[in-house]
Parts: C-alpha cells; structure tokens; sequence
C-alpha cells in the first residue's frame, strides 16, 4: 500500500516547489537544455552612412540552444534573412559584405557563461558574462558580452544584452567587404563599427 503525504508535507511541497533554482554549472538539474524560441527572439545593429543617417536592422531567422549544466550553447543567424526595412539594401549586405552564398550563417559559439552558480527563481534576474567564439563570412572572433539572464518561469529564461556590443571591420576582418559594399551602395562614407543588441528567449527542452 502506498503511503501518503500529510497535508503539512504536502503544502510545504507546493510552497517550495517554484523557488528552486537549477545549476548553471555542477549539481544535478532536471532541466539541463533549453532551446531557443526563434518567433520570439531578436538580434538588431544600427548601421551608420554618410556620417549622419542610422540604419537600423534585424536577423529575423535565429536558432541556438544553451546548456545550463555545461556552460555552453550555440546561436545561429541566416545572413539571408537580415532585414532593414529596404529590400535592395538588404541583398547587397548580405551578398557584399556578409558574402552569404558562401558563408549563409554566423555561429556563436558559447564557451562560457559566468557570474551566476544557479539560475535565479522565476522571476529572478542575474548579470552575466558570456564568452565565446563568433564564425561571421569565415573568420572566427572571440566574444565576450555583459548580459542579463531573467528567469522568466521554471523553464523559460530570457538572455538580453546589458548595453550594445560594438564589433569593428578591423575586428572582423571585413575592411575590404566594407568597401565594395560602400562603392555599391554608392555612399560618401559607411561607418565600420557597428554596434550589435540582443534578446534571446529559451524554453526548457523536456
């Protein structure tokens, strides 16, 4: 015969139930893997031309996991489905400056994540420090990004940028790309640091 629970047992069990926290690194977690929710998240950058007029723009097509337990995971972009509001613009970056026939997506690659043992309780937030290796038109470049990771429910959590992460031409080894997509487009000056934002969400894969 199986035993019960008394109801004191029972209600303790319910109280503490949504407070427990699951490891970002060691221990045992019930929940180790979370996938991202594309439809719901976002990379955006503001591009600058001529010295005055901001672009904004956006990857629409992401995908990516993060392993809690690990401190590790992946983003992955499709050059091809950047978007800026200009359908012509769009095809020039990704084909001049982004040469998306050859390299259709960019990979972040996440080594580590520190400033946290444990994820927080829903509703929690923590700050965070993500490192890791981004494939962009076949070069590789290490990364390291301040983030805040909100525990949105047991098993969904929300990972934005603290504040824009600027990347540079030099840095990405695409002075040349830069400057046939300038020649193309036609513009007196194209500005080679842009600044890069995200919000990713992930829901726990059960």
């Amino acid at each position: 015969m199986p035993r019960r629970l008394s109801l004191p047992i029972l209600l303790a069990a319910l109280v503490l139930l949504p407070h427990c926290s699951l490891p970002i690194g060691g221990g045992h977690s019930d929940v180790d893997n979370f996938q991202l929710v594309g439809s719901e998240s976002r990379i955006w950058f503001v591009g600058i031309k001529n010295n005055a007029v901001a672009v904004p723009g956006v990857f629409l097509e992401l995908a990516g996991m993060i392993d809690v337990t690990g401190h590790r995971g992946w983003i992955e972009v499709r050059i091809a489905a950047l978007s800026t509001g200009d359908a012509e613009r769009d095809q020039n970056i990704a084909t001049h400056l982004f040469a998306a026939e050859d390299h259709p997506v960019a990979r972040f690659a996440i080594k580590d994540t520190r400033g946290a043992d444990a994820l927080p309780p829903p509703g929690g937030s923590v700050e965070i420090e993500v490192t890791g290796l981004l494939t962009l038109s076949g070069v590789e470049t290490p990364l390291s990004v301040p983030a805040r990771l909100t525990r949105q429910t047991l098993g969904r959590v929300r990972v934005q940028t603290l504040s824009p992460v600027v990347l540079t031409k030099e840095q990405l080894q695409l002075e040349k790309a830069f400057q046939v997509l300038q020649a193309v487009c036609g513009h007196d000056a194209l500005s080679g640091a842009v600044p890069i934002q995200f919000d990713l969400v992930f829901e726990a894969d059960r």
